[in-house]
């Protein structure tokens, strides 16, 4: 189901029940965070991923166009994971980060990410590892709620004639 910003908000607020504390230094807690990714052990990785959810939902006003490519090249690599936790956190992130309209119409992610991110989400929606294709799904969901809609078509009728037929539902 896509919410509308104003849903959205309601949904993440205080009495949500997907709530996510603020960060106390956002642009400290980003910066370590994209650290964090490059760590060997899962669990710093998954931290990292929960830090950018945190700075999404709340501090979108300290994440710059040069900060956000880096978010979205780490979430990338981490939903790549085969530590399925960390690849799931990280579609969780990308979620987030697609449910906020101003990132994707105005031009903040460019149409190189954007078709980047359509196509590994359609893979990993249409994977048959449940716990990962509902989130995925989910992220798919909001990035063609967002971006505007000749760009989703566009996107998606790459994928029509897809021999997968898991791609094409």
């Amino acid at each position: 189901e896509i919410l509308s910003r104003t849903e959205h908000d309601i949904y993440l607020s205080d009495n949500g029940p997907n709530f996510i504390e603020p960060l106390t230094n956002p642009s400290k807690d980003i910066k370590a965070a994209l650290k964090g990714f490059g760590e060997k052990h899962w669990e710093a990785q998954f931290n990292a991923s929960n830090t950018i959810r945190r700075a999404l939902r709340h501090h979108q006003s300290e994440i710059t166009t040069s900060t956000l490519n880096s978010i979205m090249e780490k979430l990338s690599l981490a939903s790549d994971s085969l530590r399925s936790q960390v690849a799931k956190n990280a579609l969780l992130a990308l979620t987030d980060l697609f449910s906020y309209r101003p990132y994707l119409q105005n031009g903040q992610i460019g149409d190189a990410e954007i078709t980047q991110s359509y196509s590994k989400l359609l893979k990993k929606a249409a994977d048959t590892n449940q716990f990962l294709s509902i989130e995925a799904s989910a992220a798919l969901s909001n990035l063609v709620a967002n971006t505007p809609y000749a760009k989703s078509i566009q996107q998606l009728n790459t994928f029509y004639e897809e021999k997968s037929v898991n791609m094409r539902k």
